[in-house]
């Protein structure tokens, strides 16, 4: 039952991470979406049409544009100097610095990869214990059989003896003392 408990929990517990790593993905693209509206937005600020948005004010977004453009020319700026650096280099190293979101990823499969490897374990062990409680149903089984055998032989020669009693006209306790 404790090897069941811990199938039963690493069950659950793998698929909460498969839920997690699902849910984790929905929220980056629905990220990605919101980025790359806000870069549309912001581009056409910049170029002198003003857009407005669903609440109608450009104030609201204009800071969270403005703070994505700073990291979209962070990046581009890191991107020419890892390109410079390239031609010292055999070829630029641009996953020097993994996202957040791709540490997370790296380290969410590491544990789906030791659950797994832990879930075969319990399962092979699983089986030994199956095949050892068959095993010993099996004995109890043939023990049982022959117990039930010479229970029977015992009744027989049981009814046997108080037949012979009967027959020889002994009363009980004497027909007892003689069997014994």
């Amino acid at each position: 039952k404790r090897l069941e408990k811990s199938v039963s929990e690493l069950t659950v517990k793998s698929n909460d991470l498969g839920e997690k790593v699902l849910k984790w993905t929905e929220q980056t693209y629905d990220w990605k979406a919101r980025a790359e509206a806000a870069e549309k937005k912001l581009q056409a600020f910049s170029e002198g049409n003003e857009i407005t948005s669903d609440s109608g004010s450009m104030a609201e977004e204009a800071p969270q544009g403005l703070f994505l453009q700073a990291v979209m020319d962070k990046q581009e700026n890191s991107k020419k100097i890892a390109s410079r650096w390239s031609l010292f280099r055999t070829a630029p190293n641009i996953e020097e610095d993994p996202s957040v979101e791709e540490i997370r990823i790296k380290s969410l499969e590491e544990q789906n990869s030791s659950l797994v490897t832990k879930n075969s374990e319990l399962q092979s062990e699983l089986v030994k214990l199956q095949s050892a409680h068959k095993d010993e149903i099996y004995n109890k089984q043939k023990q049982i059989t022959q117990l039930e055998g010479e229970n029977e032989a015992l009744k027989l020669k049981n009814q046997t003896l108080e037949e012979i009693c009967a027959h020889t006209g002994e009363r009980g306790s004497e027909c007892n003392e003689a069997v014994e």
